[in-house]
């Protein structure tokens, strides 16, 4: 495996566990939609709060098997579509812990 998919696997295992951290301090409905002005419009279970770890394991898993396909795609390509998924899983990642702790900080 490449160096990249073990990123991947790592930034992965990041969103479940902040995920698995946080989701069990929540009440079992939490606010889920807001308007432009920031108030509530919608509540929804805890467990929406899976929505984005899975999300980020589906483009992970997507990512890392086609950066490890072996084909006709050069190796300085496969390693700019390895910086380019794990900069947009970061950047993921980063929206996921600021959706948990502002939802915990309303609660």
């Amino acid at each position: 495996m490449r160096k990249s998919t073990y990123v991947i696997i790592a930034i992965i295992l990041i969103n479940f566990i902040l995920s698995a951290v946080f989701i069990p301090l929540f009440p079992s409905e939490i606010p889920t939609k807001f308007d432009f002005h920031g108030n509530v419009t919608s509540y929804g279970s805890r467990l929406t709060m899976l929505l984005m770890p899975v999300s980020i394991l589906l483009c992970g898993a997507v990512a890392a098997a086609v950066i490890e396909k072996n084909g006709t795609v050069s190796e300085k390509d496969k390693r700019l579509a390895a910086i380019v998924v794990v900069i947009t899983m970061l950047l993921l990642t980063a929206n996921n812990v600021g959706i948990l702790l502002k939802t915990y900080n309303m609660l």
